[in-house]
């Protein structure tokens, strides 16, 4: 970064001096940190980030963190200071009389961090809990012959590798209990945003005992995190390219979970006339024959795929200078809609978040409905035989509980402020829908909801 030396991120376990006895396993945290030059503490200023563009002013992300705003002021100077560049720019006037956003280095930063945070918490995520299982056996006697290859290493295993089933059996031999292993689920942003995936992963623990771990990224990230061995089940909404990781042998099948539809958002002007396009495809080539600002994710996520595929469908290339790829996509949807509403820009987004955020936003509603624009979300459990250190056995009941019953009642019983965010694909109860593969054509309309797009 020009104008800063920034320290490397790692992932690490808290000191555990002045704890007494294994009072600090127990209360053991996996910090990923940033340090901007010297002074700046890099996960602060993130977080500050994160709140301006949330927000849309300093004083708003302020309130959210309960931080006083001349320190906010302060910690935003000495970081634009220390990398040579602008982070946050004002704006004058408007109805809440001004307000501030991200700049493009801002948002690319952010972004940047937020991608340096998933790799690392799903690299330490698989392996810190074996490490701690190893010190807490530590306690009993070494095995005879143990110090002769180094803790933690097994014949025939790369050095470096915590070796997980060693470490397992010397806490059981010491008499220590263990936690079991969070669950690792690389999942798409939107239904972490909204809550739901926190409700589906209390409900989970308090079922199984098994604590779930979400790692919220965009759909293609989720998948290459399945690919690196970064997790144990993903949840997607990218379907075929969840065929193709299935058909690479990563994953085991796709679990149908839920579905929503994506939408069109726009100026209430609607400069292109796409409210009488009558489709998606239609209303596309509409956008690009009247070079009308449109704002994309580009990061490879489900959202940022669909709008590829539909771009090709209706047979155009889009590009400068109408179409712009947001530099700050891969913080989500939410951040992507916010950033075309400030641009008065059209912009393809999932009904969830677009009902998050209608209340906030100045783009209006302005095609639905039309069949191409389904969102299916789909769970798929990693191949242990695949992916060395996956949680197989975890992942296939965590997508069968969630599929089943009690998921899918949870999913058909959110509704935050009384409105659905997504339908399950079982209808809120009844059989589980199984993997895709064993339902040819699960993904044309299955489990439709009335007034919702099918297939």
């Amino acid at each position: 970064m020009a104008g800063g030396s920034p320290a490397g991120a790692g992932a690490t376990a808290p000191d555990p001096a002045g704890c007494e006895g294994g009072e600090a396993m127990d209360r053991r945290k996996v910090r990923i940190g940033l340090q901007v030059g010297g002074e700046v503490d890099g996960d602060a200023l993130c977080r500050l980030l994160e709140a301006v563009a949330q927000e849309g002013s300093l004083s708003g992300a302020c309130r959210r963190l309960g931080m006083a705003y001349r320190s906010a002021w302060a910690l935003l100077r000495r970081a634009e200071a220390e990398l040579g560049v602008a982070l946050v720019e004002r704006q004058a006037g408007g109805p809440a009389g001004g307000g501030a956003r991200l700049t493009p280095l801002g948002e690319e930063l952010l972004a940047g961090y937020r991608r340096l945070q998933a790799e690392a918490a799903g690299a330490v995520g698989r392996y810190f809990p074996h490490l701690v299982a190893h010190l807490k056996g530590a306690v009993g006697e070494p095995a005879p012959g143990g110090d002769a290859q180094g803790a933690g290493e097994v014949p025939g295993e790369p050095a470096g590798e915590p070796a997980r089933e060693p470490a397992g059996d010397r806490a059981r031999e010491a008499g220590v209990e263990q936690e079991p292993a969070p669950l690792l689920l690389a999942t798409t942003i939107g239904p972490v945003e909204v809550g739901l995936v926190g409700a589906l992963a209390e409900a989970f623990l308090h079922r199984t005992g098994i604590p779930v771990r979400p790692i919220a990224v965009g759909s293609g990230q989720a998948l290459e995190l399945g690919r690196r061995g970064r997790a144990d089940v993903l949840l997607t909404h990218a379907p075929e390219a969840e065929e193709a990781f299935v058909r690479a042998g990563y994953g085991i099948a796709r679990y149908p979970l839920m579905y929503n539809d994506f939408v069109l958002l726009g100026p209430a002007a609607d400069p292109a006339g796409v409210r009488g396009a009558g489709g998606i495809l239609p209303a596309f080539r509409a956008i690009a024959a009247a070079g009308a600002p449109f704002v994309s994710r580009g990061d490879r996520s489900g959202t940022h795929l669909k709008e590829q595929a539909l771009w090709a469908a209706a047979g155009v290339t889009p590009g400068a200078p109408w179409y712009e790829v947001y530099v700050g996509g891969a913080l989500g949807s939410a951040a992507t809609v916010r950033h075309a509403a400030r641009r008065q820009a059209y912009v393809l987004v999932d009904r969830a978040t677009y009902l998050s955020l209608r209340a906030e936003i100045s783009l209006a509603l302005l095609l639905e409905g039309d069949p191409l624009l389904r969102n299916l979300f789909s769970l798929i459990p990693l191949r242990a035989d695949r992916v060395p250190g996956a949680q197989e056995e975890k992942a296939l009941l965590f997508c069968r509980w969630a599929t089943g019953p009690e998921g899918q009642g949870i999913i058909a019983g959110f509704r935050p402020g009384g409105v659905p965010l997504f339908y399950p694909v079982a209808g809120g109860g009844g059989d589980a829908p199984g993997p895709v593969q064993d339902r040819p054509g699960a993904d044309a309309g299955a489990g439709a909801a009335p007034g919702q797009p099918g297939g």
